[in-house]
């Protein structure tokens, strides 16, 4: 197997797991986070395209069933961070949850999003 490219661990924070999730469908994304409060989102090749700041760290992420939207959840609100692939833009949604959220998928078939949090 081939490296296609490197990113290093300075960048996600020194401590803790970095998730990562690639683009469903078209596989030019890569969204990567640690406990650096901030989601990076590379293209294939590398490249940083977009940072997301965040509040908290971030507790979960995932792209809808065409790998147009990536949803983002942290640990510090119930605020959903929204990145559109085409135009490279953050929207936020208040869930209006007030507990720290720790699961999220979109759906399989359409554009619902369930976010919650274990018990």
């Amino acid at each position: 197997m081939k490296r296609v490219f490197f990113v290093s661990e300075k960048l996600h924070g020194a401590q803790g797991s970095v998730r990562f999730k690639w683009q469903k469908k078209q596989g030019n994304y890569l969204a990567t986070s640690g406990t650096s409060r901030t989601v990076y989102v590379f293209d294939r090749r590398g490249d940083l395209k977009s940072e997301i700041s965040l509040p908290g760290v971030c507790t979960g992420l995932d792209w809808d069933k065409d790998g147009d939207v990536l949803a983002v959840i942290q640990d510090k609100s119930g605020v959903v961070y929204l990145w559109d692939a085409n135009t490279h833009r953050t929207s936020q949604l208040d869930s209006g949850l007030k507990d720290q959220l720790t699961f999220l998928t979109w759906s399989r078939i359409g554009p619902q999003l369930a976010i919650g949090k274990y018990l």
